[in-house]
């Protein structure tokens, strides 16, 4: 069988992702296994036809397709989401069309769910076969079990690709967007005193554009925008880790990318993401600037700021994308006022969801209200905590500095009075009468101790 790799680190051939790539070929020496470096030359797929037409050449010859990346910032690196934006774009697209594909990532594990949704979508909407996907963690190579499951999982996927056994679409066409919002000239109460900022890649005369221009009116000062485009960046993260020893990314002085978050974004109260659908997620010029916010590491960048998002396009047919939205929101320990799209299709429906959010986001603000975590934040901030107080600390040793002296390392082993009190626990309730009395009496009025004493406090 002839497999092409679609290689998605930005790294190329000096990556883990590669590294991946050469296990498969040893393992599989009966299969003819070759690997595209297509994030790293996205460019060169984009402007040199020569190349494009050899790796589309390589494609059709392909009797599967092996989609392989890391995981960048809960989807995949901003290169080679460009590189899908230029398949529909170039309209080459119908080159993949009823090949059999199989998904592979590597990460630590955080918001790689999402990722593979975001790749199943792709494969879906380019007509193609799925036939099997794999989340790695990106040291389970190194492991017996680890290298035992990657290669049943490429034995699996090439079964399924031979005896034709694929599943049905995940994902349906995402719907093109034919309504058009049109504002309302009424007059709108307007939240006052607050330092709004509004990121935007709109284009001219959109929903999107109309929406940002709504949006900005209904503060006062009105809230100043700003178009991705302004920061002329220049590249998206490659994942070289230079950051990772000084939180100084290589491209520092190339562009206006750091300037802009540290001497704009982080001087306002809040800041409303503005950004079109129509690819299934942000466009990879968004993912451009997200990952390039990695020069922090795993440290929060925009820390205590109240973010809300303005979207264009189908936002429900794409249940992934919200639990995109609270990752990146997660990421900066800031709070997530809302959403609000155009999917209504009711401009009078949509002004006033834009009046809702300017309200949320000023009680947010001034109240200083941030709610509880859910589960996503909760378990993202344990896999950081995992990994940074393990072999990750060594190279992000800023961030390991910072977990430490923000208390972050709460490992519940480390209590040292509830761990005597623990231990004494299970030993008394290993003897029957005890456990019996446990369960049977003391357990539930136990349990609801500590919120008697609020209430009595409070009806005192």
């Amino acid at each position: 069988m002839k497999i092409t790799v679609l290689n998605g680190s930005p790294k190329g051939n000096l990556s883990v992702t590669d590294r991946h790539v050469q296990f498969f070929k040893l393992a599989f020496p009966d299969h003819e296994i070759e690997s595209i470096p297509i994030a790293k030359d996205f460019k060169k797929f984009e402007t040199d036809d020569g190349f494009r037409g050899e790796v589309l050449g390589k494609i059709k010859e392909s009797d599967m397709v092996l989609f392989a990346w890391p995981v960048y910032y809960m989807t995949v690196p901003a290169q080679y989401m460009r590189f899908f934006e230029l398949l529909r774009e170039l309209s080459i697209e119908h080159t993949f069309a009823g090949k059999p594909a199989a998904l592979f990532s590597t990460s630590i594990h955080y918001f790689d769910h999402t990722a593979h949704d975001y790749m199943r979508a792709q494969v879906d909407e380019l007509r193609m076969k799925f036939c099997g996907s794999l989340s790695a963690h990106m040291n389970d190579m190194t492991k017996e079990d680890g290298r035992k499951t990657l290669k049943m999982f490429m034995v699996k996927s090439i079964n399924n690709c031979v005896e034709k056994l694929f599943p049905h679409r995940q994902f349906q066409e995402f719907p093109a967007n034919k309504f058009i919002y049109k504002p309302t000239p009424e007059n709108r109460q307007k939240e006052v005193n607050l330092k709004v900022l509004i990121v935007t890649d709109h284009s001219e005369n959109t929903n999107l554009s109309a929406m940002v221009s709504s949006a900005a009116a209904v503060f006062n000062p009105p809230a100043q925008v700003v178009h991705l485009s302004s920061l002329k960046m220049v590249s998206g993260c490659i994942g070289c880790l230079k950051c990772a020893g000084d939180l100084i990314c290589r491209f520092n002085d190339k562009d206006g990318h750091r300037n802009f978050i540290e001497n704009e974004m982080k001087q306002v109260d809040a800041i409303i993401f503005a950004a079109d659908l129509k690819t299934g997620y942000f466009s990879s010029t968004w993912q451009t600037f997200i990952t390039r916010m990695f020069y922090n590491g795993h440290m929060p960048v925009l820390n205590g700021k109240c973010h809300a998002f303005l979207l264009s396009g189908a936002l429900g047919h794409r249940a992934y994308i919200r639990e995109l939205l609270e990752g990146m929101m997660l990421h900066t320990e800031s709070t997530m006022a809302g959403v609000v799209t155009d999917e209504e299709a009711n401009s009078a429906a949509i002004d006033q969801s834009i009046e809702w959010l300017s309200h949320e986001i000023s009680y947010r603000v001034k109240e200083n209200y941030k709610p509880f975590n859910t589960f996503p934040a909760v378990s993202g901030h344990k896999i950081f905590r995992d990994e940074l107080y393990g072999a990750m600390g060594i190279v992000f040793s800023h961030d390991y500095d910072f977990y430490k002296r923000n208390g972050l390392f709460d490992f519940p082993t480390g209590r040292i009075g509830f761990n005597i009190v623990k231990s004494v626990g299970r030993t008394a309730l290993k003897f029957p009468p005890l456990r019996r009395r446990f369960y049977n009496k003391e357990m539930m009025t136990g349990m609801l101790r500590p919120y008697e004493k609020v209430i009595s406090k409070m009806k005192k």
